[in-house]
């Protein structure tokens, strides 16, 4: 059984600084989220938290507040309640999701489709735009789901129907 891990990272002062800089593209998010979950060789989640301008917010020095991973290396348990706690507690107006699909394929699973559908869900009602959820393959594969008008997601309320 996996285990959960829940951590915080904190900004390293000789890291680059992503703080206020705007996130104007899917490659920014991109950046951003390899440089901070790199090749892991667990998921990790992590959620950026954008203000209206786009963003990232730099509140007590705190980057993408929450990467949330189960050490394994084919799944992520992903609570709603922790990335939407993270996005008002920081007064966040907009947020990015992002994760990494350790085998290298970043093709989303059901599961993937589901919780973005969830988050589509709950920003809809907290009135936060939710921008993206990013999947990182190996290199510099990527799956956006924004890219596809969040079909994939979409389609998953369809099936429940």
């Amino acid at each position: 059984m996996a285990r959960k891990i829940v951590v915080s990272l904190v900004a390293d002062p000789d890291a680059p600084s992503f703080f206020n800089r705007q996130l104007l593209a899917q490659n920014d998010a991109t950046d951003l989220a390899r440089e901070l979950i790199g090749d892991s060789a667990t998921e990790a989640f992590l959620v950026i938290v954008l203000n209206n301008k786009n963003q990232v917010i730099d509140k007590n020095k705190i980057i993408a507040h929450k990467i949330v991973a189960t050490g394994g290396r084919n799944a992520c348990i992903v609570d709603p309640v922790v990335i939407f706690h993270s996005i008002i507690s920081q007064m966040g107006s907009a947020f990015i999701c992002v994760h990494n699909h350790p085998s290298g394929d970043p093709i989303p699973s059901k599961e993937d489709d589901v919780i973005t559908r969830r988050l589509m869900m709950g920003a809809d009602i907290f009135g936060l735009r939710f921008l993206d959820h990013i999947i990182l393959g190996e290199e510099k594969t990527t799956y956006s789901y924004a890219e596809t008008g969040f079909q994939r997601a979409l389609d998953i309320m369809l099936l429940k129907a």
